[in-house]
């Protein structure tokens, strides 16, 4: 078995690997109308909900939380 504490950047367990497993967890996390989960839905009207996304799930987190940033900075100021 492998420890996930030492895997952690070595190797990704991909448990999320379609834009629309990416665009469920931005809507669970910030919710319908933020930026992460608009920039989703803008891909997958695009390329469609079964599109695999190819960056490392730690780094396409990243960009989601981030995105939610600026969309509440936005939002606030």
């Amino acid at each position: 078995m492998v420890d996930p504490v030492t895997a952690m950047g070595k190797t990704s367990m991909r448990i999320l690997k379609t834009l629309g497993d990416y665009r469920k967890v931005a809507m669970l996390l910030f919710g319908q109308e933020s930026g992460a989960t608009k920039f989703l839905n803008d891909r997958i009207v695009a390329q469609g909900e079964d599109e695999e996304v190819l960056a490392d799930e730690s780094q396409m987190i990243y960009l989601l939380v981030q995105m939610d940033k600026e969309t509440r900075s936005y939002n606030a100021g």
